[in-house]
């Protein structure tokens, strides 16, 4: 009888027939080409968990920037007419909606942003990543088990092959066959008959289950999608929601600019070209100023309660101003409205992924 470390060596020597351009015997037509699939569908796994990884990470440097740009607008304009409407950020102790700059409007919006950017990374980038592992994996190892179900069978396939020449080699002398090759030959039969089967049955269940995860990949990458339409649902009415405070902010500064004199130009071709004299516009600003730079210019008084802040719609303004380029609220109003309704309440979950507003499985 054969020992391990011979059945090994024999193994091994199929391996390395195989690498140096011997044809592999007994291989599953029907496995390789499902194998050839399961590549395919590997490569396309890769590429989705890399753009998803890609885009959360673009997600959070987006919303760093924007805090950072509200931040240094703020710090230009300190100490001037336009810095509670530019920097100026609520207290601890300030009543919700009492301060509406672009800097407040920022914040609240980066402070939301945290919490959708934190469930887009559970919901969807590490289902993506789970999904990839789970079938990479399964079929992965079931391949190399596959692999080995072959090998056995082609040792025994060839070891089969050389007792029957040896046994025919000695019938055709005309001499008896040593009792114990004989046994031998029987025994290596009836291995290879398990091995062959052992093979072609797993090789089969194989087939079935790469059709599955390739085949009908789509089932799995389905409730990821939801999650990725609920999500972009969900954070754009959000945002539209918050920033729509803008118009406030937009018509707070065209009153300024109506009130100082300001064209809806902006004046840098003037501080190219004329003089000092020329340019000078401390005369014309009256008396709104900011004293320290955090106390409002409006001495404690609402916004509607002044002149042309009431109705935003009474300022005969330009919709751009001082070159900016801001949308005027009629404009962003026009958009249209967004509705009360939470897209995730129809949400149905196929994964362990929850809803992004609750936090937990649909």
């Amino acid at each position: 009888m054969s020992s391990k470390p011979e059945k090994s060596k024999a193994r091994l020597s199929l391996r390395l027939k195989e690498k140096v351009g011997k044809k592999a015997r007994n291989r599953s037509g029907e496995l390789v080409a499902m194998a050839e699939r399961f590549e395919v569908l590997k490569a396309k796994m890769k590429h989705l968990v890399a753009a998803l990884h890609a885009q959360h990470k673009s997600m959070v440097e987006l919303n760093n920037t924007r805090v950072e740009v509200a931040k240094q607008v703020g710090a230009l304009a300190e100490k001037s007419p336009i810095y509670e409407y530019a920097g100026l950020l609520p207290g601890s102790e300030t009543p919700k909606g009492a301060v509406v700059s672009y800097a407040s409007v920022h914040q609240s919006m980066a402070n939301r942003n945290k919490m959708y950017i934190d469930r887009y990374k559970q919901f969807v980038v590490d289902y993506a990543v789970e999904w990839e592992k789970v079938v990479v994996t399964r079929i992965s190892n079931d391949l190399k088990t596959s692999e080995k179900f072959r090998i056995d069978l082609d040792h025994y396939q060839t070891k089969v092959e050389s007792l029957r020449k040896s046994v025919n080699s000695t019938m055709a002398k005309g001499k008896l066959v040593d009792p114990k090759k004989s046994e031998q030959l029987k025994r290596n039969e009836d291995k290879l008959t398990r091995s062959r089967a052992e093979y072609e049955d797993f090789a089969s269940q194989l087939c079935v289950l790469i059709e599955e995860v390739t085949e009908r990949a789509w089932k799995d990458l389905h409730p990821l999608l939801i999650k990725m339409a609920q999500f972009d649902a969900t954070l754009s009415s959000d945002e539209a929601k918050l920033f729509a405070d803008l118009n406030t902010v937009t018509n707070s500064l065209k009153n300024i600019a109506q009130q100082h004199g300001l064209k809806p130009q902006a004046r840098l071709k003037e501080l190219s070209q004329l003089s000092a004299a020329q340019i000078d516009s401390k005369g014309s600003e009256g008396t709104l100023r900011l004293e320290d730079g955090l106390q409002s210019p409006l001495g404690g008084l609402s916004v509607s309660s002044l002149p042309g802040f009431g109705s935003p719609g009474s300022l005969d303004m330009p919709d751009r101003v001082g070159g900016g380029g801001v949308l005027s609220p009629a404009s962003v109003g026009s958009m249209g409205s967004l509705g009360d309704a939470d897209p995730f309440a129809r949400a149905q979950s196929f994964s362990s992924a929850g809803s992004f507003h609750s936090g937990g499985p649909a």
